[in-house]
């Protein structure tokens, strides 16, 4: 789908594919969209990076050191400061919906872990999202892995995450969530439309609705 000759784009392996996505057909990605992206390595075999178009001026650092790996970007999101990592593992996937407003975050993922960011979310500044634990935690008698992620983290659609917040593996918040400053998700949320804070986030606020193009002021 592309040729990979540009200095924003180092792809070493097999079967490896960027391109974009128009009504769900894929195109060779032109200049003007590797000129909006950030940097992209992958260094692996059967990777899928699907950016869906149009895209907005982006900073996007995507690095992947693994096989059997798919990243999907919806259209008319705002990437700034995206860092995304896979490695240590096969099979990780990401998927960030449409319309996300992201300031910046970084995304790990490892051991086969599954991420699914929903659309119309607005992401803060320095929000770290662990999909994984990227080291194996072993039980002391047998030495099997016992921190192999299971579940997909996922961030539902209309969600507001303040800066400096932290995901685990572990954590599902659903839609119209608003999730206060360096809190710690850690666990699966069901109630929508709440405000969630803390380490460990608990429910705060109930009954709430975001609208981030209000004034309030």
């Amino acid at each position: 789908m592309l040729k990979f000759n540009s200095r924003k784009l180092d792809v070493k392996g097999k079967n490896n594919i960027v391109a974009a996505v128009i009504n769900d057909k894929l195109f060779k990605l032109g200049q003007k969209e590797i000129r909006k992206l950030g940097k992209i390595k992958i260094h692996g075999n059967n990777n899928r990076i699907y950016i869906s178009l149009p895209l907005n001026q982006s900073n996007i650092n995507i690095t992947i050191l693994s096989d059997d790996n798919v990243v999907n970007l919806g259209k008319n999101c705002m990437f700034n400061d995206t860092n995304i990592l896979m490695e240590r593992g096969n099979s990780n996937y990401l998927s960030i919906g449409d319309n996300t407003y992201i300031s910046e975050i970084h995304i790990y993922i490892s051991a086969g872990a599954k991420c699914d960011i929903g659309k119309d979310c607005l992401i803060s500044r320095d929000v770290q999202v662990w999909a994984s634990d990227f080291h194996a935690l072993m039980d002391n008698d047998t030495k099997r892995v016992i921190n192999i992620p299971k579940d997909i983290l996922t961030v539902g659609d209309h969600c507001w995450i303040g800066a400096n917040a932290i995901f685990t593996k572990r954590a599902k918040i659903p839609n119209n969530t608003v999730v206060a400053n360096a809190a710690v998700i850690s666990k699966d949320f069901k109630e929508t439309n709440t405000v969630i804070a803390g380490n460990p986030a608990k429910i705060v606020k109930h009954n709430i609705d975001w609208d981030k193009k209000m004034e309030i002021y």
